[in-house]
């Protein structure tokens, strides 16, 4: 069921609505809203994209049978499609992003063509072996949701802050497929942090620049980390706020319980404190309903969730 501010809202929409402006004035948290992936398989694809354009696309079948067969042996794997301005006889640039809570690695290839995907070892990759190991970047990646095919909000405030990126950065950022949550446009993932970033100004792309020089969280843009769930985001971001954290390394996850009441208790460790934090929160009962899609009449349910408590013990020595 619509809630009262959603139906006011409707009443103002127009048929080319944009979904920022339906999140912006139902006062839509960005915190809790990133895509959860630990393994990243970030590909250049220079042919347009589709809407769904990792699932619908033109690449070679042998090749999009190797990159399933690949995601699907790990855990919360994910593709994106990369792209920028180059040149057609250039090689195709290949990056496994790692962005686990404790494990954040990155790794580029450059292939002469597709087919050079098959004779990556992967296991190894991820496994950190030494073989991998000339193939690690510690160079600074970001990539910028500019998908224009699956909602307009994407290209239409993606550009100027990848325009903006690239002062900064240069050839380490590129433009890439749908994110999840084009309502928050623009999006962006940096790594190997896999911190996701969403309604960013121009003005605010040095701060999540000084972000991945620190290895720290812009707390003002922060989506979530990738590397937690939707519920274990929120207690994320909360526990920061609450301790003025923002140290990539400040907190570890510990568990995530779910309690009676749609309660869940999220522990923390803090290792450089020897304390322990225990988020409590609640997911209400009415979820957030609205448009999330540029001019799709087309209700989305988004929990929502109420913080409860944060205790601290200290952590008991073995």
């Amino acid at each position: 069921m619509l809630s009262l501010k959603m139906m006011d809202t409707l009443a103002n929409l127009s048929p080319d609505f944009l979904c920022t402006d339906v999140s912006l004035s139902m006062d839509e948290a960005l915190y809790g809203t990133a895509a959860q992936a630990t393994t990243w398989f970030i590909l250049e694809y220079r042919q347009p994209w589709a809407p769904k354009a990792p699932s619908d696309n033109q690449l070679p079948t042998h090749i999009n049978t190797w990159l399933n067969d690949q995601l699907g042996q790990v855990e919360n794997g994910r593709l994106q499609f990369i792209r920028r301005k180059t040149n057609a006889e250039s090689p195709y640039t290949f990056y496994i992003g790692i962005t686990h809570e404790s494990d954040q690695r990155l790794y580029k290839f450059e292939l002469a063509n597709y087919d050079d995907l098959l004779s990556l070892d992967v296991p190894a990759i991820l496994a950190g072996n030494e073989s991998a190991k000339e193939h690690q970047s510690f160079e600074p990646l970001v990539i910028v949701c500019t998908h224009g095919k699956r909602d307009r909000c994407c290209a239409l405030y993606g550009l100027p802050i990848l325009n903006a990126f690239q002062t900064h950065l240069g050839e380490n950022v590129w433009q890439t497929t749908h994110t999840g949550g084009h309502r928050f446009a623009p999006t962006l993932i940096t790594f190997p942090d896999g911190a996701c970033y969403g309604r960013l100004t121009v003005d605010e792309v040095p701060h999540i620049v000084n972000a991945m020089q620190n290895g720290t969280v812009y707390m003002e843009k922060l989506r979530g980390l990738s590397c937690y769930s939707g519920v274990e985001q929120v207690a994320n971001y909360l526990l920061r706020h609450e301790t003025g954290k923002d140290s990539l390394t400040s907190f570890q996850h510990i568990s995530t319980e779910t309690a009676v009441d749609n309660q869940f208790i999220i522990t923390f460790d803090q290792p450089r404190q020897d304390q322990r934090h225990i988020i409590t929160i609640e997911q209400d009962p009415n979820p957030l309903s609205l448009y999330a899609s540029s001019g799709k009449f087309k209700v989305k349910d988004v929990p929502q969730f109420t913080f409860i408590s944060h205790d601290v013990t200290m952590i008991e020595a073995d």
